[in-house]
């Protein structure tokens, strides 16, 4: 099943949303949807571009692809691939989630879980959603555009909220022009969202919350000396008491925050 909102030669309009649960049908009963090797695309020209948005029934999705991609300079607008709030309770298996920005966008995107403009979601749980991924792929990318935009991959709001995605691939990259990548942004939800990076010598830029990330870092020195010029390899564990040069990274080797 392919399922597309927008595209090419639509006009300028409010709302580009892919599918959309009405939240009256909660009053009644709670559907049940189960979705194999299915597409669902926003192509957004809007103000309001989102790919799925679950608000009531409860999702099984198998295989496929949830796309939401801003075409236009849509100032202040709104895009996530996946919304999820209310009753919504949505699960993917091996599925592609992606929340792109084409180089016609160089407007600022609206951020629902920030104060200002500046903002894109891969998934964005709300007001009691419930969201699992498992075998998937999360990825917003507005690195296309020239415009210095925000980009969250997993955001989740209120302690109502749940997202669960063990053994889910992530990938995060703001805008152009400059701007943070967020892999988890959780403001009063519940995120249980567990992440190896790729070992390297340079720590990911991404933000996230605290014990949720792991990296292994390559150049370190021995004796406990700084990661930079050696060659021992370091587990480091996302920390937000570590700041300043060395990042929010705890160096499980030396028992201290990262020395650069």
């Amino acid at each position: 099943m392919d399922i597309l909102a927008g595209g090419t030669g639509y006009s300028p309009t409010n709302f580009s949303i892919g599918w959309y649960d009405e939240d009256a049908t909660c009053e009644d009963s709670k559907p049940l949807h189960y979705f194999f090797g299915s597409r669902v695309t926003a192509l957004g020209n809007a103000a309001f571009n989102w790919g799925f948005s679950a608000r009531c029934a409860e999702h099984w999705f198998f295989g496929g692809e949830l796309m939401a991609k801003l075409a236009s300079g849509e100032s202040g607008a709104s895009q996530t691939a996946v919304l999820v709030a209310g009753e919504g309770d949505f699960r993917l298996f091996g599925t592609a989630v992606r929340s792109n920005t084409g180089a016609a966008s160089s407007g600022a995107l609206y951020h629902p879980l920030a104060s200002g403009s500046g903002g894109a979601h891969a998934v964005l749980v709300l007001d009691g959603g419930t969201f699992h991924a498992h075998g998937s792929i999360l990825n917003v990318s507005a690195d296309g555009s020239s415009a210095s935009s925000d980009v969250t991959a997993l955001g989740a709001a209120s302690s109502a909220t749940l997202a669960h995605t063990p053994g889910t691939a992530f990938v995060v990259k703001p805008g152009g022009g400059g701007g943070t990548g967020t892999r988890i942004a959780d403001p009063g939800g519940k995120v249980q969202s567990p992440f190896l990076w790729p070992p390297g010598t340079s720590p990911p830029a991404a933000v996230s919350t605290q014990g949720s990330d792991a990296f292994v870092e390559t150049d370190c020195g021995s004796g406990g000396g700084s990661c930079s010029s050696g060659s021992e390899p370091h587990l480091m564990l996302y920390a937000t008491s570590c700041s300043g040069s060395g990042g929010p990274w705890f160096d499980t080797v030396t028992g201290a925050c990262r020395v650069p």
